[in-house]
């Protein structure tokens, strides 16, 4: 799979041998369905499909819940899996500080 990202480059291994491009200003993420600004990071992959940075890890690592073993996958009585009364993307942003958190 061919991904590419753009703005800051982390240190993380997805970034070692990946083509930085162009932020992709004013093209909505296919995963929380704001619009990507210039000045963010994320990733556009395979099929051009682009996504903020935060919204592309929740996508991988799961909510807060699924990452502290609280969602439905752990347990029979699992709580949510996002916050419902965040967006998308706070709650992509809250998956990224938690896992963050998380390897501190």
């Amino acid at each position: 799979m061919m991904v590419r990202y753009f703005g800051k480059a982390y240190d993380a291994p997805i970034y070692k041998g990946t083509l930085q491009i162009p932020t992709p200003d004013r093209v909505k993420c296919m995963y929380c369905e704001e619009f990507i600004l210039m000045g963010e990071d994320g990733f556009i992959d395979s099929t051009y499909n682009a996504f903020h940075r935060e919204c592309w890890i929740r996508m991988i690592l799961g909510s807060v819940a699924h990452q502290s073993g609280t969602c439905s996958c752990f347990t029979k009585d699992g709580g949510e899996h996002d916050p419902p009364d965040m967006t998308r993307r706070e709650a992509a942003k809250l998956a990224l500080a938690y896992s963050e958190g998380k390897r501190r």
